[in-house]
């Protein structure tokens, strides 16, 4: 029983433990983002079409940044676009973020997550809220 427990508790702590030295913050260069981008998968994870835990761990970095730059908007009565992506459609700005870090990989990562979600809403307040995903444009 308590071998089993302690087996519990090491694997929770081993799932939720950051995947880089420094945890991720508002200074964190646009060269991790694409570092991790770029870092080889185990071979489990090709098989099983799992991102690797620092692709996984930068995403949700660049996501939850993306949010609080929205609820920034919605906070001072302006009107929000986040809530009206889909996952996919968030997945896929995200992922832009880290583009955009390719191209300017001094730059931090919240300053690209900055840069691509001003470009995105600027688009969706003036295509309305369904350009992204087409149903607008013969879809």
């Amino acid at each position: 029983m308590i071998r089993r427990t302690l087996l519990a508790v090491i694997s929770t702590a081993v799932a939720i433990a950051p995947c880089f030295a420094e945890p991720l913050d508002s200074r964190t260069l646009c060269s991790v983002a694409v570092k991790a981008f770029n870092s080889a998968k185990r071979p489990g994870q090709v098989l099983a079409g799992a991102p690797s835990p620092e692709v996984v761990e930068v995403g949700n970095y660049i996501l939850s940044t993306m949010e609080g730059l929205d609820r920034q908007h919605t906070d001072i009565g302006e009107p929000g676009v986040w809530s009206n992506l889909s996952d996919a459609a968030r997945h896929a700005i995200a992922a832009s973020a880290v583009g955009h870090c390719r191209l300017h990989p001094r730059l931090t990562i919240n300053r690209a997550a900055d840069a691509v979600y001003n470009s995105v809403r600027d688009v969706q307040l003036l295509l309305g809220p369904t350009w992204l995903d087409g149903t607008r444009f013969g879809r």
